[in-house]
């Protein structure tokens, strides 16, 4: 079951039979796993140290929620023992290489300066850990707070999180004028309000609580 947004998926996808439902049509099972995932975000944002978060931040903060959330078995899936991630990737995750720290730490990330014997430029930048970006190596996703830009890296260092990294952070969630709690809103920017939502939320089987 799709939305009708994925229309042009229509026959592009072997002897999958996409089910598309009709304009302002509710699709139970669709809402529940939208309502799971800004559930998760919620959680997530209130672990963090920051008040206000970056645009780039909060991007990144779903897709850590959405990349855990595939990463374990569902009950509601195609298979009790195989993850969404496993089913379609075959690949699986190693606690050792994409569990090495937590989405928002602080991180002096390594850089390979051009010439290696440069004094001029750091050897490392200042960022905001994103989380794994899930290939075999382990890379992590970052947020350089220089750049504003996100960045993929395997060397780094964990640091306590200083009074300055928190206020550089806010710093530039208040330039872009980013509000202090996660909105979510549809294609066209209008605000959806979980007050008004008649989905009941999702069963949270056993193996989706250790997954963000």
């Amino acid at each position: 079951m799709v939305d009708g947004q994925f229309d042009p998926l229509r026959g592009t996808i072997g002897t999958v039979d996409l089910n598309f439902t009709a304009a302002a049509e509710h699709a139970p099972e669709i809402e529940q796993c939208i309502w799971m995932i800004k559930e998760r975000v919620h959680v997530q944002r209130s672990r963090l140290q920051f008040s206000r978060l970056p645009a780039r931040v909060v991007i990144g903060l779903v897709s850590f929620c959405v990349f855990w959330i595939n990463a374990f078995p569902h009950t509601n899936s195609v298979s009790h023992t195989l993850s969404p991630r496993m089913i379609i990737t075959g690949r699986k995750l190693d606690f050792k290489k994409h569990c090495r720290t937590k989405f928002g730490d602080y991180a002096q990330v390594y850089q390979d300066t051009v010439p290696h014997n440069s004094t001029d430029l750091p050897c490392s930048v200042n960022t905001i850990v994103l989380g794994p970006t899930g290939n075999i190596q382990g890379t992590y996703k970052f947020y350089n707070l220089d750049t504003g830009r996100q960045i993929v890296a395997d060397q780094f260092t964990v640091l306590p999180m200083p009074r300055e990294v928190i206020d550089w952070v806010h710093a530039i969630a208040d330039a872009q004028q980013m509000p202090a709690d996660i909105i979510f809103t549809d294609a066209k920017g209008t605000i959806i309000d979980d007050a008004g939502d008649n989905i009941a939320p999702p069963p949270l089987p056993d193996e989706d609580h250790r997954s963000v």
